[in-house]
């Protein structure tokens, strides 16, 4: 699931942390439920989208710091949870 949210003076999409079912994971899942979203939020136009989540899990669908866009929480958060994804600007 995303949502909206403003970053600056942009729309930007947030990504609901995922969860598959203990006998349905390491399947891809997860990960093509990810790509998909991905695929429907850049056919909207949107160019970001931030998740608050797993270091070691959403990096791998493209998601680094989202201090590395300039983008920081409005809440205390640990830069390593606190991710974003550009498909366009890629660190």
């Amino acid at each position: 699931m995303f949502t909206k949210a403003k970053v600056g003076d942009d729309v930007v999409l947030v990504l609901a942390p995922l969860s598959v079912l203990p006998e349905y994971q390491r399947k891809g899942i997860g990960m093509s439920l990810i790509k998909e979203g991905h695929s429907i939020a850049d056919k909207l136009g949107y160019e970001y989208s931030i998740v608050l989540g797993s270091e070691k899990y959403y990096p791998k669908a493209g998601y680094v710091p989202a201090e590395s866009f300039g983008i920081k929480p409005p809440f205390d958060v640990p830069n390593e949870n606190f991710m974003a994804y550009n498909k366009r600007k890629r660190i």
